[in-house]
């Protein structure tokens, strides 16, 4: 049994091992610029969600699509949230929301991990090694919204599992998988998660120790039962189920986007990924004998979230940190009271940095000097914004050649749905964000045109008379444009040139004043 000194101690170094890995997460995020992604498209429905208090339920922006198509804005609410961050705070607003919600949700795991194990130093340095595996899918979007509903999932689960007398908080799922349904598609991780977990106890305490408590599993079913019916608070109850399985089985949205596809080998992430699969199995595998079939479950799923696709990253780190945290704990001995004052100056040092980082203080000295990003250095939302994002270039097809059509970057589809419609819905993009709704053959005329011998005639077809294009992944296109006589090129920012087809389109851009 631990001494009183022992427990003393254990609560002094607490808060720093809880605190190391939220501000060390915190500031890898600050100092990371927001890339163009789903971040404009999120602000463009927010945008028409609070100008016509209605959901949008056709495409509206696409020119190479219907204006009438429909398609299931999802995220719906996330989005709301984002836009009237954005108006009432700008890109700063979408940063610290995002730091606010990422230390929100690691608190809860971390409480959770701190029920399971209460080693501080083995709670605090497993979760900062595990958080590292989520900076990258960190961005400003509004998967950031479902990572306290996601933390609250695991708390519940592996505290009823562990304490009966814990059942009830399961009906937590109930309020916040309701939330979780309108803010983002991985809602459907509350059912599936909570189903298989209420199906392990109930192999646990009815076939393998022959004691329960119909009490507790009548909690652990109808809580789950409840969770499952709660996602019909969505303004296509039920239906968004559907929805999920288009997104993720029928579209082809994990063959044309790169943080869909599954972690690479060849890439950092990937390796960092396998080296934890690794060890945590090995780990597994030795203290099998203690792991219960809902940890198992649990871990096993995001495995192959993780295994799947890159963004999904998050969920695995975050439920392996759960899921290891009290097998870590016995292969590590108790910390003595030597290390305080080491611990104590880590922790300072930890909040001054932290605080440093954060937008209003030196957030713009540290993105200038930091290797985590490259972010625009001047112009519209410099030292927030990756270089990724042309603002610039939008802005300046905005102020001369507004209503021609537009062929660019899937990733800046909401950029130019921003700019360009800001005054209501126009069809002005290309392609966007909503990968289950763009069709196969618009997909082809994209790619046709990036690395096709029929570009010109896809160019034609559409009567696209201007052309975004990177310099950093598309210089074959670069290059065709620039040796064409029918192109040129008008305008250039970090990584992206402007060019014009020759004649009327190009007349009207010189002749516009800047």
């Amino acid at each position: 049994m631990a001494s009183q000194q022992e427990r003393s101690f254990a609560t002094t170094l607490l808060p720093i091992w809880f605190l190391l890995p939220l501000v060390g997460v915190i500031i890898a995020a600050t100092l990371e610029p927001i890339p163009p992604h789903d971040y404009w498209w999120h602000l463009v429905m927010g945008r028409e969600i609070a100008s016509t208090g209605v959901v949008p339920s056709s495409n509206l922006f696409l020119y190479t699509l219907p204006q009438s198509l429909p398609f299931v804005d999802q995220p719906w609410l996330a989005q709301w949230i984002l836009y009237q961050v954005h108006g009432a705070a700008g890109y700063a607003g979408g940063v610290l929301l995002r730091n606010f919600l990422v230390v929100m949700s690691w608190g809860v795991a971390l409480h959770a991990m701190w029920k399971r194990a209460p080693n501080p130093m083995v709670v605090g340095a497993t979760a900062l090694v595990l958080i590292l595996l989520t900076v990258p899918v960190l961005t400003v979007r509004t998967r950031i919204f479902a990572f306290v509903p996601f933390a609250i999932l695991l708390w519940s689960i592996f505290g009823a599992a562990e304490d009966p007398k814990r059942a009830k908080w399961l009906f937590l799922n109930v309020v916040s998988t309701a939330f979780w349904v309108n803010v983002h598609g991985t809602f459907i991780l509350a059912p599936v998660l909570l189903s298989a977990a209420t199906l392990s106890i109930i192999a646990e305490r009815v076939l393998r120790t022959r004691e329960h408590s119909w009490r507790e599993l009548g909690i652990w079913m109808s809580a789950t039962a409840a969770t499952v019916l709660s996602v019909a608070l969505s303004p296509s109850g039920l239906g968004v189920y559907d929805y999920v399985l288009l997104l993720s089985v029928r579209s082809n949205v994990s063959s044309s986007v790169s943080e869909w596809r599954p972690p690479s080998i060849d890439e950092p992430i990937g390796q960092f990924f396998l080296v934890v699969l690794c060890i945590s199995v090995v780990l597994l595998a030795l203290k099998r004998k203690n792991v219960r079939i809902f940890e198992a479950l649990v871990f096993a799923a995001g495995v192959v979230l993780a295994s799947s696709a890159v963004r999904s990253m998050f969920w695995f780190a975050m439920a392996s940190a759960v899921v290891l945290v009290p097998h870590i704990a016995t292969l590590v001995p108790r910390q003595t009271s030597e290390a305080r004052r080491l611990n104590t100056f880590i922790l300072v040092v930890f909040l001054a940095v932290g605080l440093m980082v954060q937008p209003g203080l030196l957030h713009g000295f540290a993105v200038e000097n930091s290797t985590l990003g490259l972010a625009r250095r001047g112009g519209d939302g410099a030292l927030y914004l990756g270089y990724e994002n042309a603002t610039g270039a939008a802005s300046a097809i905005k102020a001369r050649l507004p209503n021609e059509r537009i062929f660019h970057d899937q990733t800046l589809g909401g950029l130019l749905e921003w700019t360009l419609a800001d005054q209501g819905p126009r069809q002005v993009a290309f392609v966007d964000q909503r990968m289950e709704m763009i069709t196969d053959d618009v997909w082809a005329d994209y790619f046709q045109v990036l690395t096709g011998d029929e570009w010109r005639a896809v160019l034609n077809r559409w009567e696209v008379n201007v052309i975004i294009v990177r310099c950093d992944e598309q210089w074959p296109l670069v290059q065709r444009l620039s040796a064409d006589s029918q192109w040129v090129g008008v305008y250039a920012d970090e990584v992206h040139l402007v060019f014009v087809r020759r004649g009327e389109a190009l007349t009207r851009w010189r002749s516009t004043p800047t």
